[in-house]
C-alpha cells in the first residue's frame, strides 16, 4: 500500500507539471489555504508546516513565483504584524533567493493596492519591517527603488508608493554608501608609509600590516544603523 501511495503521489506529481504556471500556482494556493484553515486557532505556522508548503512550491515548480500566493492568503491591513508572524516562512522562500524577493516586493505592492487607505501612508514602515527581518535584503530593495513595475498595480499607485519609500530608499543608500567608505579606509589602514633612515636618499617603503584583531564590544551589527532613522517621522 505504501508502494501503491508513492507512486500515486509520483503520478499526480508529474501530472501537475503538464500544466500551466497560472494553473500549478493555483494547485499551490488551495493547498496552502487548506493548511492555514486548519490551523486557524494558531498563530502562525510551526516549522513542519511550513517545510512542507515550501516541498510544496518546490514540487510544482513555482517556488519563487510562490511568495506572491502567500502574500495573497497571510497578509491584509495588518501587514506589518503578519511579517513577524509570517517571518520564518517567507525567509524559507527569500533567503539567497534574489528573485523570490522582487516577487515578494511585487507582492507588497498588491497588498497594498488592495488596502490603499489604510497601508499607502505606511509604506516606509513595511519596507523597514521586510529589511529588520531579514526577508528582503539591501541590494533587492534598493533595485526596487530604482524601477516602478507598472503593470503590477498602475501607473499612478506605482509612483505613490515609491513616492511614500523614497525617504526610507534614501536612508538605505546612505547607509550602503557609509558602509563603502569605512571599508575603503580600513583597507588603507592596513598599509604603513614609513620612512627608513638606512635607505638613501627619500626613498618611501611600503610595510603592509595587519589590523589587530576588533573587539567584539565595539563591533557594530549593520542593522545599527536603524537607530539613525525617525520611521516613524516618515
Amino acid at each position: 500500500m505504501s508502494e501503491l501511495t508513492s507512486g500515486v503521489n509520483r503520478l499526480m506529481a508529474n501530472n501537475d507539471l503538464e500544466k500551466s504556471s497560472e494553473e500549478r500556482l493555483q494547485i499551490f494556493f488551495e493547498d496552502v489555504k487548506k493548511r492555514l484553515d486548519e490551523n486557524a486557532n494558531n498563530n502562525g505556522l510551526d516549522a513542519n508546516t511550513q517545510k512542507e508548503i515550501v516541498a510544496k512550491a518546490e514540487q510544482l515548480e513555482v517556488r519563487d513565483k510562490a511568495v506572491l500566493v502567500l502574500c495573497e492568503l497571510l497578509f491584509n491591513e495588518n501587514v506589518l504584524q503578519q511579517i513577524k508572524t509570517y517571518r520564518n516562512l517567507f525567509v524559507r522562500f527569500c533567503a539567497d533567493k534574489p528573485k523570490a524577493q522582487k516577487y515578494l516586493m511585487r507582492g507588497i505592492e498588491l497588498t497594498i493596492k488592495e488596502y490603499q487607505n489604510q497601508l499607502l501612508p505606511k509604506v516606509s514602515h513595511i519596507l523597514k519591517a521586510l529589511y529588520d527581518n531579514d526577508i528582503v535584503d539591501e541590494k533587492e530593495m534598493l533595485d526596487w527603488g530604482k524601477k516602478k513595475y507598472k503593470k503590477t498595480v498602475g501607473k499612478e499607485l506605482s509612483e505613490q508608493i515609491h513616492a511614500k519609500a523614497s525617504q526610507f530608499i534614501k536612508w538605505l543608500q546612505e547607509a550602503e554608501e557609509e558602509s563603502e567608505n569605512s571599508s575603503e579606509e580600513e583597507e588603507d589602514s592596513d598599509i604603513d608609509v614609513v620612512y627608513d633612515d638606512r635607505v638613501l636618499g627619500d626613498k618611501i617603503q611600503v610595510r603592509e600590516t595587519s589590523p589587530p584583531p576588533a573587539s567584539k564590544q565595539t563591533q557594530q551589527p549593520k542593522k545599527d544603523a536603524d537607530d539613525e532613522l525617525d520611521i516613524d517621522a516618515i
